[in-house]
């Protein structure tokens, strides 16, 4: 039986953690290869990919395109550090919290989604077409701590 020695979690919230399959079915990482590349132990993607892009001068390139609009990396990285400061400031998420992101696709649902990467959250999408059933089913299982919905569902009792 194989055993891995975990760094302490970043979350405060360690549902995803207790969450893991069995060790046995964890993938092999060579970490002294994985130590060359240089990358820091913690890592927040939205950063890495909004934050850094507009650092390195592309905050006025297209980043996403929709039917309605196009936006910039700079508009991105806007609304979803706005978006970031509502989750924690307003409405209390702590690292390692679930939101449950209900939408079709567009900007918004990827600046909101980058917004929770960045409060340090997990993100779940659940798209706009799906059954509401899943969805009610999706918020028990994944006891999402703060649900970012265009609707109400009645029927789901938490």
């Amino acid at each position: 039986m194989r055993t891995v020695a975990l760094d302490p979690s970043a979350f405060v919230d360690d549902f995803a953690r207790r969450g893991l399959p069995p060790v046995e079915l964890w993938p092999v990482i060579d970490q002294e290869a994985l130590a060359h590349l240089g990358y820091p132990k913690r890592v927040n993607a939205a950063v890495e990919l909004l934050d850094r892009a507009v650092a390195q001068g592309q905050g006025s390139s297209p980043c996403l395109r929709s039917v309605h609009a196009t936006w910039t990396y700079a508009e991105l990285l806007e609304n979803a550090n706005r978006i970031a400061g509502v989750l924690v400031n307003d409405m209390g998420l702590v690292s390692g919290n679930r939101v449950l992101l209900r939408s079709a696709n567009n900007p918004m649902l990827a600046a909101c989604w980058f917004a929770v990467l960045k409060a340090g959250g997990i993100a779940r999408h659940h798209h706009a077409s799906a059954a509401v059933t899943r969805a009610c089913t999706d918020l028990h299982q994944n006891r999402s701590s703060v649900r970012a919905v265009r609707w109400r569902v009645r029927s789901c009792r938490m």
